[in-house]
Parts: structure tokens; sequence; C-alpha cells
């Protein structure tokens, strides 16, 4: 697959700040984010990528849920629900989540 450079960066950009970490944030399940200090791995994609994502308890929650999750796909060109499988189901750091998006990222980009 031949991916643009904005791709590219964007892609940088997420494993950057999943390993880093700037905010220190705490890993959370089920949600984008919390009211405190708390995101997802994809929460923290959209966050690296400047998408406004929704809280669990704010209005129309699932509707912009959707919106981050479809605007997050199409800045990365990738299929985010598996960001969401790595952080919910199989349970990996945030750190453990961008080595694993970095190799299928450089992989795919070969």
């Amino acid at each position: 697959m031949t991916l643009t450079d904005e791709v590219r960066e964007n892609r940088r950009r997420v494993v950057s700040y999943l390993t880093g970490n700037p905010q220190g944030r705490i890993q959370i399940l089920a949600n984008l984010k919390d009211l405190g200090n708390g995101r997802c791995a994809l929460g923290m994609a959209c966050e690296a990528l400047g998408i406004d994502v929704p809280g669990r308890d704010e209005l129309d929650f699932s509707l912009s849920q959707e919106e981050a999750y479809e605007k997050c796909g199409g800045m990365l060109q990738f299929e985010v629900d598996v960001i969401w499988k790595m952080n919910d189901a199989l349970g990996l750091s945030f750190r453990e989540i961008a080595g694993k998006l970095e190799q299928e990222w450089n992989e795919e980009d070969k």
C-alpha cells in the first residue's frame, strides 16, 4: 500500500504519543476517555491527532465516539478496531500497543 506523507506522519505521531504518554494518562477500558485523566489507547490516538473525543458521561456519546473512530481511522488509513482490541481485549499497555502498531505499519508501508 502506498501511503501519503501525511498518513505516515499521523502514524508516527500516534506511536510516539502512545510510547511517551506526555500527559501522563491512566489507561482505561471501554471508553475513549473518562472525566479525569484516563484514556484508552484509541482515545490516546485521537488525542495525538487533535481529534476531540467524547467522555463517557457526555451527551450523544455513542454518536460522537463513532465519529471519532471514523476520523481517526481515516487519518491513519487503518482499521482502528485493532487498537481497541489490543487495549480492551488483549490488555496491552500503551507502549506494547505502540510497538505492535509500529511493526504492523512498517510492514504495511514496504
